[in-house]
């Protein structure tokens, strides 16, 4: 059973990217992603638990658990500590957003960590600083000491109201906006599979290796990759398809680097 808390009544609106997400989740669809970290070493539950009920006072947009007002979604604080568990099922499952909970879950097998989350609470970046944090006060507990990093929140700092606030909603200007006039692209269709299954595809990099040919190529490892799977889709529509349709592919980018801003909630889009 989780560990009780001291009562915090305190709420948040949904930001500009989260909104879509629990309407839009459902047994297709469930608007989870993960972020893990493979340890030298085989993860010690009861350290790790120790270290998430340090942290999770720190992240206060990841604190909160999903409720239905009478017109929109909205974020409250959840009462009990989220419950570090051991990873026996596929990844990524749907989160039930009916029970009042955390939205996200911390698992490990072996000496794999992996963080889950329900992408209204974050988005990719606040996931991996989340987690570099976490294994900062994990590594803390086991005796270790890190140095400081840009993706490291201290989880010994109290948390500021910028890293929660809506960046969408403080940079948001529709002056700039223009329609764009997009022809329809082409689709790939894929198997259904049976109800319950999930396929998990796993592929190893060497990230070093990767860096050096995209800089060869004159490009970043994001451009490289999207040339690359640009170039897959319109191999393979040229096997089944005799009347070409244009190819797109839409890139997630993070607006922090285009914006000041300390928010660990959603503020990324797509290009």
């Amino acid at each position: 059973m989780a560990k009780k808390r001291t009562e915090n009544n305190m709420w948040l609106k949904l930001d500009n990217a989260a909104l879509i997400y629990p309407s839009s989740s459902n047994e297709k669809w469930n608007n989870v992603f993960r972020v893990s970290a493979y340890l030298k070493n085989d993860v010690n539950p009861e350290l790790l638990q120790q270290a998430l009920n340090i942290c999770i006072e720190r992240f206060v947009n990841l604190d909160v658990t999903l409720r239905r007002g009478m017109f929109w979604y909205y974020f409250q604080m959840v009462s009990t500590y989220p419950k570090v568990e051991q990873e026996v099922n596929y990844p990524c499952r749907k989160m039930d957003l009916n029970k009042k909970k955390h939205l996200f879950r911390v698992l490990y097998f072996k000496n794999k960590v992996s963080f889950e989350t329900f992408h209204s609470l974050t988005d990719g970046t606040g996931a991996i600083c989340f987690l570099n944090s976490l294994l900062t006060c994990y590594f803390n507990l086991c005796g270790e000491k890190i140095d400081d990093s840009q993706l490291v929140i201290s989880y010994k700092d109290r948390p500021v109201p910028e890293e929660i606030e809506d960046s969408f909603k403080r940079y948001a200007d529709s002056s700039g906006v223009n329609k764009r006039d997009t022809k329809k692209a082409y689709q790939i269709h894929g198997t259904p599979e049976q109800n319950g299954v999930l396929d998990v595809i796993t592929a190893v990099i060497d990230v070093n290796q990767f860096h050096k040919l995209s800089k060869e190529k004159n490009c970043t490892i994001t451009q490289f990759l999207t040339a690359i799977y640009a170039k897959c889709i319109i191999h393979y529509q040229k096997q089944l398809v005799s009347k070409k349709k244009p190819v797109v592919v839409s890139v997630p980018i993070n607006l922090r680097k285009y914006f000041d801003t300390k928010t660990l909630r959603n503020f990324s889009s797509w290009i």
